[in-house]
């Protein structure tokens, strides 16, 4: 069965594309996949102005497994300030800040190489990390998910899209 799709793939969603299957104002992510692969359903909305990982599953079923709540599945991302993180923020931010009537918080915030953050997430309410920056003054200039539970986006280039090793991790 060498035609058989595979039940789960990984896409490197580049910056500038919609997590949509149909918007007429902008670019979505489906038209950079094969004919093959545009009725699978997407695991980690990306805003437009985001990149990174996005899990593409064959069954809906998957992406309610990945994300109902009780999933409690973390997600990473690398992020890039407008400009220095003042450290006397990671408590707050670690403790949780209110925003526009919702709680936000990170399950953990990092130093990363060259300025960047690094951030983890159990679960993601829309915007949320750019949201959380925003409400301390910041401006996050650029937002990359880096894994998604197991999955790791790894050297996986923008725009192209690969098959998950057998439990890969």
């Amino acid at each position: 069965t060498e035609n058989k799709k595979p039940d789960f793939i990984l896409f490197n969603k580049p910056k500038g594309y919609t997590c949509s299957k149909a918007d007429p104002h902008n670019q979505i992510f489906y038209s950079l996949l094969p004919e093959a692969f545009k009725n699978y359903y997407y695991i980690g909305r990306l805003d437009k102005e985001s990149r990174g990982l996005i899990l593409l599953a064959k069954n809906p079923g998957t992406v309610h497994e990945f994300e109902h709540p009780s999933s409690k599945i973390t997600k990473e991302y690398l992020i890039t300030l407008n400009r220095p993180f003042n450290r006397e923020l990671k408590k707050k931010i670690l403790a949780g800040i209110w925003e526009g009537g919702e709680f936000l918080r990170t399950l953990s915030l990092q130093q990363a190489e060259s300025g960047k953050l690094n951030i983890v997430l159990n679960e993601g309410k829309k915007r949320h990390i750019r949201r959380i920056f925003k409400a301390l003054g910041y401006e996050v200039i650029d937002l990359k998910r880096i894994r998604i539970g197991d999955y790791i986006l790894g050297d996986l280039k923008e725009g192209e899209r690969k098959v998950p090793e057998s439990k890969e991790k």
